[in-house]
């Protein structure tokens, strides 16, 4: 959430995606007087991961200043995937988001307990409270350490948290993995396995440290 003047910017990117509880948008208690803005995003809403179609949710005459600086400054994907997108979000109701988070539930689910069965014992995994991603951890070992070894023994790709922390390394953010869950289940479900045979393969950390 960002505040210039009299304007709200709202990144609401996993509202749709509150596993527990329930999400109220700031939207809602706006003052009238305030122009306000809600930035979510397609792929999100729609579980495909690299989509980049964002959307904004917005009175009209923001919506005008956000068209000009949009068409003007940024670049556009095509307008049929654009109309397509406008289509899907008509179309999507609460029986799909509700769907859609029961389906991102089971997914944490099953990740959790593979990577428990997987990594070292003490790995510190979170269970998200919204989102489509779980963050993993080993005590002693950085993300690309972490990383490297997940794709070595398991075949499965993460993201470091340096991604997304630039510049902070010796930080938390260093420490973890991220773990897509935007996939369908029949992909979860072989990466959990992989994921969960890990130790089994790795009797010898000795071997793995010389390998990488």
């Amino acid at each position: 959430m960002s505040r210039k003047r009299d304007s709200l910017d709202l990144h609401e990117v996993f509202g749709h995606l509150v596993i527990r509880g329930k999400h109220v948008s700031p939207y809602c208690h706006a003052k009238s007087s305030t122009s306000v803005a809600v930035i979510a995003d397609s792929g999100k809403r729609f579980n495909l991961g690299g989509l980049r179609l964002g959307f904004v949710i917005a009175g009209k005459a923001t919506t005008q200043r956000i068209r000009v600086v949009q068409q003007t400054m940024t670049y556009r994907v095509s307008a049929a995937l654009q109309a397509t997108v406008a289509a899907g979000l008509r179309w999507a109701g609460d029986s799909y988001y509700t769907a859609l988070r029961s389906q991102i539930q089971q997914n944490v689910t099953i990740m959790a307990s593979a990577l428990r069965d997987g990594l070292p014992y003490g790995a510190r995994i979170n269970n998200p409270d919204a989102g489509c991603f779980l963050l993993a951890a080993v005590p002693g070992r950085t993300g690309d350490e972490l990383s490297a070894r997940i794709a070595h023994d398991a075949g499965v790709l993460t993201l470091t948290g340096l991604a997304f922390a630039e510049g902070r390394r010796h930080t938390t953010a260093d420490q973890f993995v991220r773990i897509s869950l935007a996939r369908n289940q029949n992909l979860i479900l072989a990466a959990a396995d992989r994921l969960s045979a890990m130790n089994r393969l790795t009797t010898d950390e000795h071997k793995y440290r010389d390998a990488t």
